[in-house]
């Protein structure tokens, strides 16, 4: 059955002691045949799911625009705002895997766009209606894949409206938008690897005088490589970083989290602390990519 046995390790970040538990699962299981007939079911199953699944698109997405009424109406209900954000959450979960990676990718986004508070997403309001109408297009017309020309043109509807959510000069201005600028999210440290990564486009970013070019990154950190100052699992650093081709920097605090994973020379950062802008910054890339021309 195997013995409960213990060693210390150490990482860089001081000693801990690792536990290891013997795998007594298979003994509990027994002995495991694959049932032919029974895999095929399952298959057929899936495939019936398939078959219905622009059934429950078309579900989703009337719910998303029942909440969205509901929402304007009352810009400070939560529970409008969070009903959308739920169901947002399914198309992207599920819409990818029956081969509605567009409204997958739409979802995706406007769960980034939902992360405003109520205060700043009422200047929101016209990307939020352009994500829910893209689902809707998506739904009506049942675009599987990439849509080919019609997701393209869908796309391209979309881009004129994100491209207004990203300019400062077109965003109405509001009486504190300074203060609501110099404020910072602090990130919590279980918060890590949740958010989607991205290897484009490229953030160069500053590190004690050293720039660096990211391999990718997320909204709670991002990973860089050839990387020859000495580091530490648990070390603060203070940097900044910029788009390729832009002088506007970002500054940050972050911690590293891995080093030499998967390669030597790489190193992982999560955020711990960002500017409410630089937050912006980083959804605002986001956006582009999903709705580039």
């Amino acid at each position: 059955m195997g013995k409960v046995w213990t060693e210390i390790k150490n990482d860089g970040g001081g000693d801990y002691e690792v536990i290891h538990m013997p795998n007594t699962l298979r003994a509990k299981v027994g002995s495991v045949s694959l049932d032919a007939a029974a895999i095929e079911r399952a298959e057929e199953a899936l495939r019936s799911i398939a078959d219905s699944y622009p059934d429950e698109l078309a579900r989703n997405v009337a719910a998303i625009a029942s909440a969205w009424l509901e929402w304007q109406a009352t810009p400070a209900d939560d529970v409008s705002k969070n009903r959308l954000a739920t169901v947002a959450h399914d198309i992207k979960g599920q819409a990818g895997a029956f081969n509605y990676p567009l409204a997958a990718d739409v979802a995706t986004s406007l769960g980034v766009v939902l992360r405003h508070d109520a205060a700043r997403l009422t200047y929101l309001h016209a990307i939020v209606k352009a994500h829910i109408d893209a689902l809707t297009a998506i739904s009506v017309r049942k675009i599987t894949g990439d849509g080919g020309p019609v997701g393209r043109e869908l796309i391209a509807d979309c881009a004129g409206v994100s491209r207004h959510w990203g300019s400062p000069r077109k965003r109405p201005r509001r009486a504190d938008d300074q203060a609501m600028t110099s404020s910072r999210i602090t990130f919590h440290p279980r918060d890590g690897r949740r958010d989607r990564r991205y290897p484009s486009p490229t953030l160069l970013v500053t590190i004690g005088g050293i720039e660096y070019a990211t391999l990718d990154w997320s909204l709670g950190g991002f990973r860089i490589g050839n990387c020859e100052r000495p580091m530490r699992i648990g070390q603060r650093l203070y940097g900044s970083f910029r788009l390729v081709g832009q002088p506007q920097t970002v500054e940050f605090t972050a911690t590293v989290v891995r080093l030499d994973e998967p390669s030597a020379g790489q190193v992982a950062l999560q955020f711990l602390d960002l500017s409410e802008r630089g937050m912006e910054t980083l959804e605002r890339f986001i956006a582009r990519r999903l709705f580039r021309d």
